[in-house]
């Protein structure tokens, strides 16, 4: 393991010996001044370690600089993160993407469950629950454009500045199934914001770097941190609003080819094949977050989502 692996490895022993409100794996940071409560979520899926980078950085003294309100980080799914430590090969890092189920395909909004994530979901709740304002921090297996993910639909123009990207996926959390741990932030969807990155691929520094600077543009964005300027400004993004999903009914499925992150495809088209009628396209669209042909599907999840045709849109943050 390189000295960048080691350590996040420090960083997380340090998070998961900390405690907050009698919950493990919780830091709560407070400015001197009242303010916005700020959530940043890492590890809901073990094997995207990225978001150490982000705990790192704000363990290191970042408190001495807020200027108002609190952040508090949280490792929501510590088991699957030891797991992807303890992992020797690609496939065991894999396979740590959670214990039970998919932390963000949680069965019921009452989480009554007894998986280790909704188990610990349970536990976090609490905590979920005091987010003003929440940034979860994901990555991807392939290669792919970063992608801010909007709960619902599009997130504030405002906290987006300074991000540094420009595609937007919305509607997603509502046509997959299950519910999205971020689903969950604030104690009401209208009364707080939480979005989601897609940083960029598993491991690489780029996708360190770009969840960092983004935590930090939004705690500017919040008033948490001295803003460099103030100068308001027109941005493009290209948003694409997620209609359906896509899942195999059996493992007899396979796509037909591999499909690169954001590929237009056809109305009618053709994307896999099995023991039964081929799955088509439903629309015309762009096919997002789809599966390696070479990884084995989960059959309990989607395996690709459909969006609209990308649009251009201009927000002014």
């Amino acid at each position: 393991m390189n000295s960048s692996g080691l350590a996040h490895r420090d960083t997380l022993r340090r998070m998961l010996r900390s405690r907050y409100r009698d919950v493990t794996g919780v830091v709560r940071l407070d400015s001197a001044q009242p303010g916005p409560t700020l959530g940043v979520t890492i590890f809901t899926h073990g094997n995207e370690p990225c978001g150490l980078a982000v705990c790192q950085h704000v363990l290191s003294g970042i408190t001495k600089r807020l200027v108002k309100g609190s952040i508090i980080l949280v490792v929501n799914n510590p088991r699957a993160a030891q797991r992807y430590f303890a992992a020797r090969t690609n496939e065991e890092k894999r396979q740590a993407r959670f214990i039970d189920i998919n932390m963000n395909r949680l069965p019921s909004r009452k989480i009554r469950g007894r998986s280790y994530e909704e188990r610990r979901a349970r536990e976090l709740m609490p905590i979920w629950r005091q987010f003003d304002v929440a940034l979860d921090i994901h990555s991807t297996t392939k290669q792919s454009r970063p992608m801010i993910i909007g709960r619902g639909h599009r997130p504030h123009s405002e906290l987006l500045r300074g991000f540094p990207i420009h595609t937007l996926i919305t509607n997603i959390d509502g046509v997959q199934i299950g519910h999205p741990a971020f689903s969950f932030y604030g104690s009401s969807a209208k009364a707080s914001v939480a979005l989601a990155i897609e940083a960029g691929q598993h491991e690489a520094k780029a996708s360190e770097e770009r969840a960092l600077t983004c935590t930090l543009a939004l705690m500017r964005n919040l008033g948490m941190l001295e803003r460099r300027s103030r100068t308001s400004r027109a941005r493009t993004f290209v948003e694409y609003e997620v209609t359906s999903s896509i899942m195999f009914p059996d493992d007899s499925y396979e796509f037909v080819r591999e499909f690169t992150p954001f590929r237009k495809v056809r109305k009618g088209e053709i994307l896999a094949k099995g023991s039964g009628k081929p799955i088509r396209a439903p629309h015309d669209g762009v096919l997002l977050m789809a599966k390696s042909r070479r990884q084995k599907a989960d059959l309990s999840e989607e395996v690709a989502f459909l969006s609209k045709p990308g649009r251009r849109i201009i927000l002014r943050s």
